[in-house]
């Protein structure tokens, strides 16, 4: 085999070495609601409609830092504010799987209120980060007094309708928003024999092509 016929098979196992690494996508951020009032907002095309929030406006705040590293939204990111003795409601027309509730200052202060200020769901969830300190028995999230909870909550799903339950009192206001993971799916790494087949592929491939010429 000469020089040249070498020169050419390393440059085919180059080639597929290459188009095996180039194929994993890029990773990617949740998307965050983008609230077009109060009440009303868009979820990656699918419309949100809350209910049964006390004084719900819109404002912002920082989703990004590390209680919010499960899946990071924008350091000025959307949200609802909304008074904390709301019971409410979020509606979704379209269910939603692997939905992401965010909770910004959630409340564990409620003086002369109970203690722990407890937050139940309708239904059964995850904490993926943060709100460190708080415990879950059940569909309920206790959250002890003289401090303020942010994370990431993930409901399974798929979620129709969302609604919480509080023990918190008084007209102090606190956030949310939710979210979807836009992560692409994992793709597989293929195994050793697969890469040294498709070397072998290429290696016959170009001593064909010095063969014919």
């Amino acid at each position: 085999m000469n020089q040249s016929t070498l020169t050419s098979l390393t440059i085919a196992g180059v080639s597929a070495i290459s188009l095996l690494g180039s194929s994993a996508p890029a990773m990617a951020a949740a998307i965050g609601v983008d609230w077009t009032s109060g009440t009303t907002g868009d979820l990656n095309g699918t419309t949100v409609t809350l209910s049964n929030f006390n004084n719900p406006g819109i404002d912002s705040s920082d989703l990004s830092g590390s209680d919010y590293s499960a899946a990071p939204l924008s350091s000025s990111q959307e949200l609802i504010a909304y008074s904390v003795n709301s019971d409410w409601t979020a509606t979704f027309s379209n269910p939603v799987s692997d939905l992401l509730l965010y909770p910004r200052f959630w409340r564990g202060v409620a003086a002369g209120g109970p203690d722990p200020v407890t937050y139940e769901f309708d239904q059964p969830f995850t904490i993926l980060s943060g709100l460190t300190g708080a415990t879950v028995v059940g569909n309920t999230i206790s959250a002890p007094q003289n401090a303020f909870y942010n994370g990431v909550i993930q409901f399974s799903g798929p979620v129709s309708s969302l609604t919480v339950n509080t023990s918190a009192t008084g007209g102090s206001f606190q956030g949310l928003t939710f979210g979807v993971d836009d992560t692409p799916p994992p793709v597989s790494t293929p195994e050793p024999a697969t890469i040294l087949g498709l070397l072998a592929v290429g290696s016959l491939a170009t001593l064909s092509r010095k063969r014919k010429g």
